[in-house]
């Protein structure tokens, strides 16, 4: 076991999940995850949610941030809507994959935008205003991915590909493309995560971050890498132990097998 150090590349938050991220120079950690991402999720009139596997038109959007709340720019009707932050909605239970969560109705007007951006009738559901709170999380708060093993595959194969194919919440910096098949432990600066799952991927890797058009077979390039159980694992699920600020630049330490 080696105790090696990282530095953080890319942070990025996803207010609404499935919808473009956003990056940002800092980030809040809550034991729940970075604080606001994934707070927010779309979902039929079944209470399925939806997702970039199951809808069109989810990279039509431009996001940002303010104070109290994200800024959502869709690109198909050319207009935007701000949706705060602070909820108090009528509670409802929703289907995230195979389970049932509580969540919040966020309101009528968003509803009415998103359902006229997608042409079918959608809830826009917050799942608290607590950022102790998960967020609609598929499996844990938070996704680490290595950019240097991205690089690898870059050169090996002589194509480009976009690290927000991933949809990380955290990408660092090492010297190794690949060692984090070896990861062990992972502190963000004084914040002690648990290791929860190496992340299994699916076709959403292959599409454009920009269109979700499928125009690479990224999951063919990430076999000979990361193939197990079946599986095409790439980066970390971790899970927060106490709460605290990360940062572009900042140095953070993993342990190595």
């Amino acid at each position: 076991m080696m105790t090696k150090c990282y530095e953080i590349s890319h942070l990025y938050l996803y207010p609404i999940k499935g919808l473009p991220g956003i990056l940002l120079e800092k980030a809040e950690v809550k034991q729940g995850g970075l604080a606001k991402d994934r707070l927010f999720a779309i979902f039929d009139g079944s209470g399925k949610m939806l997702t970039r596997r199951n809808i069109d038109g989810m990279a039509d959007f431009e996001m940002g941030l303010y104070e109290d709340g994200v800024r959502v720019l869709s690109k198909r009707l050319k207009r935007e809507i701000g949706i705060t932050f602070n909820l108090d909605g009528i509670e409802a239970s929703v289907h995230v994959w195979n389970r049932v969560v509580a969540a919040k109705e966020v309101g009528l007007q968003p509803d009415l935008f998103f359902s006229e951006h997608f042409g079918k009738e959608v809830r826009l559901m917050c799942r608290g205003s607590e950022t102790e709170v998960p967020g609609f999380h598929d499996n844990s708060p938070i996704l680490i991915i290595n950019s240097i093993s991205v690089r690898e595959l870059e050169i090996a194969h002589n194509v480009s590909i976009d690290i927000r194919r991933f949809r990380p919440n955290i990408v660092v910096s090492g010297d190794r493309a690949f060692e984090e098949q070896g990861w062990n432990a992972i502190r963000l600066g004084t914040i002690g995560t648990e290791m929860i799952k190496q992340c299994s991927r699916c076709v959403i890797v292959n599409q454009n971050p920009e269109t979700t058009l499928a125009d690479m077979n990224v999951l063919e390039l990430l076999i000979p890498y990361g193939l197990k159980d079946n599986k095409i694992k790439f980066g970390w699920y971790v899970a927060p132990q106490s709460s605290g600020n990360v940062y572009r630049g900042q140095q953070i330490t993993i342990d190595v097998k």
